[in-house]
């Protein structure tokens, strides 16, 4: 009698649905693949907290003196806090995709609906720098030498003017001002007393004439809100923290009044500034919509839905003999790019993004700048052609959790998971996941119905299935007949599942269950079990663990002698 045995599960593949062995199965369901190649029903979830709504992005990390999660829910930022275990409302934000980063120990948030900053403590719609638009002015006009450039986020300005020991009056080169927040000499802030403030002319007058001095008298004014230009950022939905050759900028995209357009800050006074956007500090990108931007080493990725693009930091020196960063971009894929809005994400050194073939890896080449998209989803080809058909992608995550190696296409109730390390797939379903962060080694999780949950091994409230593909054993062409079917798993209290099999003509075999009730002691289970299968062509075998129970299959075996020759027809 022969013996065909498995002892390396190789997870989920959709193309072998007929095979010699029993590595690989093309039905399978929220079981998952162990470092050994064992088959182990994956974690259930337990909750962390849940709120009203979709959470519509994640985020974790350390802000002041506490490790938090900052969730998206239902126009409202949620905040739990780790070293306190509660969670809160923080404030309201309104509802659309969120984008979340940490800069400068404060939290901010991009939504389509405003740039918010969460410090700690409190939440509030981002001020914006006070950029200094001109030094050295003249009293009489404002005009001065150009310094920074206005901010679209703010609707303050600053100038400097030169004194000279007896003019009192001094206009500003802009007129539709409201008010003057503060001016300054020489540093110091002067009482509020000590000048007034002319809607009228534009200009402010000292109850006393300055010392006479070179760019002392400094000016904070606030324009009219009709002047307002902030929408051109709030509108944006992405964002990302690029480093350049000194400094970090923030760079956003997916506004739908400039789709082509990647903006990004600069520095305020020297400082990389989160909230310094200024006019000019933008891309336009080709004439398809820019869906997200992903960082590579020194290297910016931009993708489109059909094309990749490439960027980097570049240090140019203006006419002036100023230095300043620029970001050229340069033409990498003409056909590839994602599809995703924001949803890209790096795996092992690699940008992967979902494409109309698959996911697909972006690999530095041995040329300097050239990168590869090679696609790595053939496993999962009917479940991407379906996505794809029915547009099912469109709210989809991508999601890498290096502590496991494993990357999450969640698309709906479903997630597709690769784990990079294994080379294996497996499908999970039963949550609608719409945002994912890892903190420390912990995945998190937000889902479709307000919640946020992390993978909890004790909590197996789902069934999970396996299914091997039709199977000949390499009979090919010949009959066989069964004998004993074996298995190894680990066996504890909780454990328990069924094993059966059916014939290449659907009829149904027999079934066996095992279940670990009683059982004191975790220990290793080998069981060998009938395998009444006569004179068949192939079989299939299929492993259910239900809803309560756990599992982990080792290995699998089949006895079994050829019978013979048969015919079709």
């Amino acid at each position: 009698m022969k013996k065909h045995q498995t002892t390396q599960f190789s997870g989920y593949n959709e193309l072998l649905t007929v095979s010699d062995g029993l590595t690989f199965s093309p039905n399978m369901r929220n079981f998952k693949i162990l470092p050994d190649g064992s088959l182990k029903k994956r974690e259930g979830y337990s909750e962390l907290f849940t709120a009203t709504g979709s959470v519509e992005g994640l985020w974790g990390g350390r802000l002041g003196e506490h490790n938090l999660l900052a969730a998206s829910i239902g126009g409202g930022l949620w905040i739990y806090d780790f070293d306190l275990s509660y969670s809160f409302q923080a404030g309201t934000i309104g509802t659309g995709r969120a984008a979340m980063f940490a800069f400068g120990g404060k939290l901010y948030i991009l939504n389509g609906v405003d740039y918010y900053c969460y410090d700690g403590n409190t939440l509030s719609a981002a001020a914006g720098y006070a950029p200094l638009i001109l030094i050295a002015c003249d009293p009489s006009d404002g005009s001065g030498t150009l310094y920074e450039e206005i901010n679209l986020l703010s609707l303050q300005r600053r100038q400097r003017f030169n004194t000279n020991g007896s003019t009192r009056n001094f206009h500003f080169t802009e007129k539709n001002i409201n008010k003057v927040d503060w001016v300054k000499f020489n540093g110091e802030t002067l009482a509020s007393n000590a000048y007034t403030f002319s809607k009228t002319y534009g200009a402010i007058t000292m109850t006393t004439a300055p010392a006479a001095a070179t760019d002392a008298l400094e000016v904070c004014y606030t324009l009219e809100e009709s002047e307002s230009r902030r929408s051109v950022i709030t509108g944006y939905r992405y964002a990302m923290i690029f480093g350049g050759n000194t400094d970090n900028r923030i760079f956003i995209w997916g506004s739908e009044d400039e789709p082509c357009t990647v903006r990004h800050t600069a520095l305020g006074d020297g400082v990389p500034n989160p909230e310094y956007f200024p006019e000019n500090s933008f891309r336009v990108i080709g004439d398809t919509a820019i869906t997200d931007v992903i960082q590579q080493y020194d290297r910016q990725l931009i993708f489109a839905q059909d094309r990749a693009f490439y960027s980097y930091c570049d240090l140019t020196t203006d006419a002036m003999g100023n230095a300043y960063a620029s970001y050229p971009v340069f033409a990498l894929n003409a056909s590839k790019g994602s599809l995703l809005y924001g949803g890209g994400t790096i795996a092992n050194g690699c940008p992967i993004t979902f494409c109309g073939d698959g996911l697909n890896r972006w690999e530095a080449t041995s040329v300097q700048d050239e990168r590869s998209a090679t696609c790595f989803s053939q496993r999962i080809g009917d479940s991407i052609a379906e996505l794809l058909r029915y547009r099912r992608y469109e709210d989809g995550i991508l999601h890498f959790h290096q502590p496991t190696s494993e990357l999450f296409l969640c698309c709906e109730d479903k997630m597709y998971v690769c784990n990079t390390l294994l080379n294996a797939w497996y499908v999970y379903d039963g949550l609608y996941a719409t945002a994912m962060c890892t903190v420390g080694d912990t995945l998190y999780i937000g889902d479709n119905y307000g919640r946020v949950v992390y993978p909890n091994d004790s909590v197996k409230n789902f069934e999970a299935t396996w299914v091997s593909p039709t199977c000949s054993f390499g009979c090919c062409g010949r009959l066989f007949s069964t004998g004993k079917l074996s298995y190894a798993a680990e066996w504890k209290s909780n454990s328990g599942f069924t094993i059966g099999w059916s014939e290449n003509t659907l009829r149904e075999g027999s079934t066996h269950t095992e279940t670990g009730d009683g059982v004191t002691d975790a220990h290793e289970l080998y069981r060998a079990v009938r395998l009444p299968a006569k004179r068949v062509a192939a079989l299939r075998l299929q492993i259910t663990s239900p809803s309560g129970k756990d599992a982990c299959i080792h290995s699998l075996a089949v006895e079994y002698n050829e019978t013979g020759d048969y015919r079709l027809g």
